[in-house]
């Protein structure tokens, strides 16, 4: 996969190590974070000294030391191993594309968390919506329900009254009727 300059940027920063192989170290102007290491001498080995530059400033400085006191070096940039390598410089992938893509699924997931919450808090409103209008059915019918008791009821009521008004006036009739027929007053 071809890296973007993000992943050139980071591994330059944090993976590339410059060694600088030099037969003398130079007299004064290497920089305090540059380490020095002495090869061992063989026959075969063209250089005494491994200088190891993480920082671009420090390689400058170095080169300019080193070519100021024409001194013959070489350099090689090799990859450290630190144990985030495999997450910032993964082997023919992209550590930029992997974050995006990353980014993207947490983005999508978020949109169906949200969709799904949207359609659950529909849902409770329908039913509750639904819930409320049977209750207010019910209420209604109940109501309607005591009122046709009580409308039964008066009448009833009324009609009982007028049965015992009707009663009494019948009977009143009647004992007016039989103390008239019996010759009394």
């Amino acid at each position: 996969m071809q890296l973007t300059q993000f992943d050139r940027w980071l591994r330059e920063k944090f993976i590339y190590r410059t060694h600088i192989y030099t037969m003398r170290l130079p007299e004064s102007g290497v920089p305090s974070q540059v380490l020095i290491e002495e090869l061992e001498e063989s026959p075969t080995r063209r250089y005494r000294y491994r200088l190891i530059v993480n920082a671009r400033r420090d390689l400058e400085a170095l080169l300019a030391v080193l070519r100021k006191g024409n001194q013959m070096f070489a350099t090689r940039v090799v990859e450290g191993n630190p144990w985030y390598k495999s997450i910032i410089a993964p082997k023919g992938k992209s550590f930029f594309f992997q974050l995006f893509w990353w980014a993207v699924v947490v983005v999508v997931a978020v949109m169906v968390i949200v969709v799904v919450v949207i359609v659950v808090v529909i849902i409770v409103l329908v039913v509750v919506v639904v819930v409320v209008a049977v209750v207010v059915v019910v209420v209604v019918v109940s109501v309607v329900l005591v009122i046709v008791v009580v409308v039964v009821a008066v009448v009833v009521l009324v009609v009982a009254v007028v049965v015992i008004v009707v009663v009494v006036v019948v009977v009143a009739v009647v004992v007016d009727i039989v103390v008239v027929v019996e010759g009394g007053t």
